[in-house]
């Protein structure tokens, strides 16, 4: 019989309040951003929709997010930006593909604009899971932050290099 204790390979992750924490408060004021962020960008398309109209908008759409999520499934930041133009105008505007670069640049900024912080233990853990040779996986729901967006971050904040795999 073998008394050797299996070796751990590889280590998965959580992003969220794992990685990256937040001040109290911060997820809400993000989307504040996100709103007046798509306010601004839809006014250069001619338009006009309230940043009101638009929290208004994107807390109505949380449930819906809530049950897909709860399927494990996601919904694409450019699928998000398209609800909300067509609830914030009861259907009367669609998105159109001309306008989505930056409608998704407006809608994903917000995470610059507001960054959360690194756990301040972080890099050192992951040095350390590196240095002893173990795989190191991510596992986020990107929420209504692209994963694009999050990847860049965690590279600008000197910690996406050390990920094999991100989910």
């Amino acid at each position: 019989m073998d008394d050797s204790k299996p070796e751990i390979k590889a280590v998965t992750l959580d992003l969220w309040e794992t990685l990256l924490l937040e001040r109290d408060g911060a997820n809400e004021q993000r989307n504040l951003i996100r709103c007046r962020n798509l306010a601004r960008a839809l006014s250069k398309f001619g338009v006009k929709i309230s940043v009101d109209r638009l929290i208004s908008v994107l807390k109505a759409m949380t449930p819906w997010l809530l049950t897909v999520w709860e399927k494990s499934r996601e919904v694409t930041h450019l699928d998000q930006i398209r609800f909300i133009i067509k609830a914030a105008t009861d259907g009367s505007v669609s998105s159109r593909e001309e306008w989505l670069d930056e409608l998704s640049s407006a809608y994903a900024s917000a995470l610059y604009e507001l960054p959360p912080y690194l756990n301040p233990d972080a890099p050192q853990l992951l040095r350390w899971l590196k240095d002893h040779g173990k795989k190191i996986g991510l596992i986020c729901n990107v929420g209504r932050t692209p994963g694009f967006i999050l990847r860049k971050f965690l590279k600008d904040e000197g910690i996406g290099n050390f990920f094999d795999v991100m989910i």
